[in-house]
C-alpha cells in the first residue's frame, strides 16, 4: 500500500512540474508577443512631431484626420480647415 501511494504522490509532483512548465511557457510566449507589438506602436512624441510638421507643411486635412472625435468638439473637417488655416496666418 505504502508503495503505490509513494508512486501516485510521484506522480502527481511530476505532473504538477509539467503543468507549471507549460504554463510558464504559455505566459513568456504571450508576453512576448505583446511586447513585440509595443515596439510597433507610435509614441506620443513622434505623434506630435508628426503633428507640428503638418502645421509647417499647412497640411490641414491630414491633422484633422489625426484628431480625436471627442476632442474636436465635432467640428467638420471644412471649419477647422478653416480655422486652421486663419490661425497659422496670424502666427506667420
Amino acid at each position: 500500500m505504502r508503495g503505490r501511494r509513494r508512486r501516485r504522490r510521484r506522480k502527481n509532483k511530476i505532473l504538477w512540474v509539467l503543468m507549471l512548465c507549460v504554463g510558464i511557457s504559455a505566459v513568456t510566449i504571450c508576453a512576448t508577443k505583446f511586447i513585440g507589438k509595443r515596439e510597433d506602436r507610435i509614441t506620443p512624441e513622434e505623434v506630435l512631431l508628426k503633428y507640428m510638421g503638418y502645421i509647417q507643411e499647412q497640411n490641414y486635412t491630414a491633422m484633422y484626420q489625426m484628431i480625436d472625435v471627442e476632442a474636436s468638439g465635432q467640428i467638420s473637417e471644412e471649419d477647422f480647415v478653416k480655422r486652421a488655416g486663419m490661425v497659422s496666418g496670424f502666427c506667420v
